[in-house]
């Protein structure tokens, strides 16, 4: 059952991660891919 939270939707079996910053739900066929591009700044850097 989708849920909205402060204008934010998630749905059932989201993965949802929050911090004082805010909070981000990803659907979990999408987490690899989310995953990789986030990590992408960090290759940048190194």
């Amino acid at each position: 059952m989708p849920v909205t939270v402060g204008g934010m939707g998630a749905n059932g079996g989201n993965i949802v991660v929050g911090d004082e910053d805010g909070v981000l739900a990803i659907a979990q066929q999408d987490a690899a891919e989310v995953i990789e591009k986030a990590r992408m700044p960090e290759q940048k850097e190194a």
